[in-house]
């Protein structure tokens, strides 16, 4: 099955929206919760590995680093369509300078 041309970008924006909802979701739960520190640091390490099975299952390409990054950002309230067309950019523009794809 061959797929269109901008399935990459369609992968990533349905990505990015889902992803929205889960760190807002366990952003909540920790916001809720008047757990102590280590148990707020597991929740992060938790939802940091669901997003990069999410990530690998989507072949986004993004390594731990950029999701830590990304989910950083969806915290901070910046918007998934923002957020799609930044890596989007630096991705095109990784590209041309090395002559290969890649994050």
């Amino acid at each position: 099955m061959q797929r269109p041309s901008n399935f990459s970008t369609i992968r990533r924006k349905h990505f990015a929206s889902h992803a929205t909802t889960t760190v807002a979701s366990v952003a909540g739960d920790n916001n809720n919760n008047s757990s102590s520190s280590s148990s707020s640091k597991n929740n992060d390490s938790t939802e940091l590995q669901l997003v990069k099975n999410i990530s690998d299952r989507l072949e986004t390409g993004l390594n731990e680093d950029a999701l830590r990054a990304i989910s950083d950002l969806l915290r901070q309230g910046e918007h998934p369509d923002a957020i799609v067309a930044a890596v989007t950019s630096l991705s095109q523009r990784a590209a041309g300078a090395s002559g290969s794809g890649g994050y």
